[in-house]
């Protein structure tokens, strides 16, 4: 038997975080908190990085 019971612990810490966002000051902090470490870089689109391509050798280990 676990020490810590999964789904109760997961229902119990779901039903807390639902509580902090419904709060209407959690909104105004985290409004303030992205305007003061958010991007001030408006407008422009997000970088996506991409993964070089592999010569098949490299992803296989020969055993």
């Amino acid at each position: 038997m676990p020490i810590v019971d999964e789904k109760i612990s997961w229902k119990a810490a779901s039903a807390r975080l639902r509580e902090v966002r419904k709060n209407s000051t959690h909104k105004e902090n985290a409004r303030q908190i992205v305007q003061k470490h958010g991007s001030r870089k408006s407008g422009l689109l997000h970088t996506v990085r991409r993964k070089g391509k592999r010569s098949p050798g490299q992803t296989e280990v020969p055993l």
